[in-house]
């Protein structure tokens, strides 16, 4: 009976583990994602709110370009965003709860002094 319990808590644990992981890897590519459309919602960024910097662009570049790319890029960094934040949290909150589930275990497994 022991040795089952320890197994499904084991295989529990296994599972956290390998999702810990998992999440560790998607939060370091989404930071790289997120780096590449940053430069582009910096770029159209400031190309509207500095249109004339930018008159070197090519004249096939507009300002009304640089607005719908700004928009539509902006939909995909707001949803990286969430999910880097999903597992940023994740990965800040589960050594805390590791840390806390085993220090529960060890008060159980203690004697109890009573006299």
């Amino acid at each position: 009976m022991l040795a089952r319990s320890l197994r499904k808590i084991t295989k529990e644990k296994t599972k956290m583990t390998n999702f810990y992981s998992f999440s560790r890897k998607l939060h370091r590519y989404l930071v790289l994602i997120m780096l590449a459309l940053l430069l582009v919602m910096a770029g159209t960024g400031a190309m509207m709110r500095y249109p004339r910097w930018f008159g070197w662009l090519p004249s096939w570049f507009t300002l009304s370009k640089a607005r719908y790319l700004h928009g539509n890029v902006s939909t995909y960094f707001t949803i990286v965003v969430v999910i880097m934040a999903l597992t940023g949290a994740y990965m800040y909150f589960y050594p805390l709860w590791q840390e806390h589930k085993q220090k529960r275990n060890l008060n159980k497994t203690e004697p109890s002094s009573q006299a």
